[in-house]
């Protein structure tokens, strides 16, 4: 199998920090919380470390790693970082030709911090990512196309980078993020015919769901029967998950993802949904998991394998990269996947 992946490419430096040093504010009614930096004030970190992220980076390295022929298309700076994130995709076997480097602005980069539950907080500048436009050229030839969060700017260019890859017979995957389902809703739903594989959190759901939602539409938690199924609620709407996929349902028959982080995923296909429990792990950093999860389903679900056998792999898949701070170490190659579904208890429950 021969997959492209596009987006962004980032180096992360994070800093995990002993819970004892930082502290943790929980909001009562709310499922939210803030670590608390004092200003002016050096915290002792108990690591800091470099890596090389960012959403088509590390969607690329899962593909390479569950054995497709793995190419990436992003925008770099002419920078130091740009050098060393190219070394280490090409290190993975990842073709990079497609990889621009950009004179004007410096390669993307984050910061996170990482204390208490290790769910990190995170500095972004997006940088050369921003600058991403499609090809002149027709993409090469692939089987699947897995489009990461595209950089501010760059989300224009979502509609024109499915239809190459449709131009080519290749499937293609769409993880958007939360930006791009809010500002440009219209235009991703006008696009959705064409997506085979459709990805996002909870949160991310959320935020996408009021462009879907019927004049006048509401439901509250008190009218959903089931405490197993989640609901939606964002801009005065509220809208249990399964209404909210039917929706969607009427503009695509692509089958549906939706991450919950370590509560599990919900899949929605031929008009069922069916939640994916994760693997239990001790958790070093959640970064990465998503990108780990929403990659590997899609692979599994190109190369024919069933709903039920991707589910357990992206999750497995997912939970290998949650026991790592970085967001690539964990992800696991196709012979250890498949060993680890193989072996696992794990079954997905239709709800």
């Amino acid at each position: 199998m021969k997959t492209l992946s596009v987006g962004s490419v980032m180096i992360d430096t994070i800093a995990i920090i002993d819970s004892r040093r930082i502290e943790r504010m929980s909001m009562n009614n709310a499922e939210t919380a803030f670590l608390l930096l004092e200003e002016g004030r050096k915290i002792e970190a108990t690591g800091i470390s470099t890596h090389v992220g960012g959403g088509a980076a590390n969607t690329a390295v899962c593909f390479a790693r569950l054995g497709a022929e793995a190419h990436i298309f992003a925008n770099v700076g002419d920078d130091a970082r740009a050098d060393q994130a190219l070394k280490a995709l090409t290190g993975e076997g990842i073709d990079t030709q497609h990889v621009t480097r950009d004179a004007a602005l410096p390669t993307g980069a984050s910061v996170m911090v990482a204390s208490h539950d290790r769910n990190a907080s995170t500095f972004t500048f997006r940088g050369a990512n921003t600058a991403l436009t499609p090809p002149d050229a027709a993409l090469p030839e692939i089987d699947l196309l897995h489009i990461a969060p595209l950089s501010n700017d760059a989300a224009a260019a979502f509609p024109q980078f499915v239809a190459l890859a449709k131009a080519k017979g290749a499937k293609v995957s769409a993880n958007l993020g939360i930006r791009h389902l809010a500002s440009r809703p219209q235009e991703v739903l006008a696009t959705l015919p064409d997506v085979d594989f459709f990805s996002m959190n909870l949160v991310e759901a959320a935020a996408f769901m009021p462009a879907l939602a019927p004049e006048g539409f509401g439901q509250t938690p008190a009218d959903v029967e089931d405490e197993a199924i989640p609901y939606l609620s964002a801009s005065g709407f509220d809208m249990p998950l399964p209404a909210f996929l039917q929706l969607l349902s009427d503009h695509s028959d692509a089958v549906i993802v939706v991450t919950d982080g370590a509560k599990g995923a919900y899949l929605w296909a031929d008009g069922e949904l069916r939640y994916a429990p994760s693997h239990p792990t001790e958790i070093a950093g959640t970064a990465g998991a998503g990108d780990a999860f929403n990659a590997t389903f899609a692979a599994f679900m190109a190369q024919g394998q069933s709903l039920a056998e991707a589910g357990k792999a992206a999750s497995l898949n997912a939970a290998s990269v949650v026991g790592h701070i970085d967001t690539q170490t964990g992800l696991m190659r196709r012979a250890d996947v498949d060993a680890a579904v193989r072996g696992s208890a794990l079954e997905l429950e239709v709800l």
